[in-house]
C-alpha cells in the first residue's frame, strides 16, 4: 500500500499521472472515436443486392430484392429472345451445375486418393511411396 505524504503533495509515478495531465470530467481520452471499417465492394454489392424495392407485378405491389429484380428481367429477356441474356443464363446454369458437381466430387475420399495416385504419377512413382515418404518426414 502506498503512504500518502503527511505534507499534501502527491507522489507522481507509474498509475499516477500528474493532477494536470489527467482527463477533465466529461473529455474523452478518444475524441474522434474508433475509425469507421472500410467495406470492400463485395461488401457493398452483396448489401445493396440485397435490399428490398417497390415493385408493380400484375397489378400488385410487392417488395422484393434488387438480386430477384435483376433475375426476372434478365430471364425475361432471355424468354422474348435476347441472345446476350441467353448466353449470360446458359453460362450461370452451366457454372452453378459445375459448382454442384464439384463439390459433390472433392467431398469424398475416393476423390481425394484419384488425385494423390495421380499426382504420385505425375512425380514419377506409386502412391504408397508418396505416402512413406511423408511418413518418415514428419516436418514437411
Amino acid at each position: 500500500m502506498s503512504r500518502k505524504p503527511s505534507d499534501g503533495t502527491y507522489n507522481v509515478g507509474y498509475g499516477k499521472p500528474p493532477r494536470a495531465s489527467r482527463f477533465k470530467p466529461g473529455q474523452s481520452g478518444n475524441p474522434r472515436g474508433r475509425p469507421k471499417e472500410v467495406k470492400s465492394i463485395n461488401d457493398v454489392l452483396q448489401k445493396r443486392l440485397h435490399t428490398k424495392i417497390k415493385v408493380q407485378e400484375n397489378g400488385r405491389s410487392k417488395q422484393i430484392t434488387l438480386l430477384e429484380v435483376i433475375i426476372g428481367r434478365l430471364l425475361k429477356r432471355a424468354a422474348e429472345g435476347d441472345n446476350r441474356s441467353i448466353t449470360i443464363v446458359l453460362n450461370q446454369v452451366r457454372l452453378l451445375k459445375e459448382v454442384e458437381e464439384g463439390r459433390a466430387d472433392m467431398a469424398t475420399p475416393e476423390r481425394d486418393r484419384e488425385v494423390l495416385e495421380e499426382f504420385a504419377r505425375m512425380m514419377g512413382g506409386s502412391l504408397d511411396d508418396l505416402l512413406s515418404d511423408a511418413e518418415e518426414r514428419p516436418d514437411a
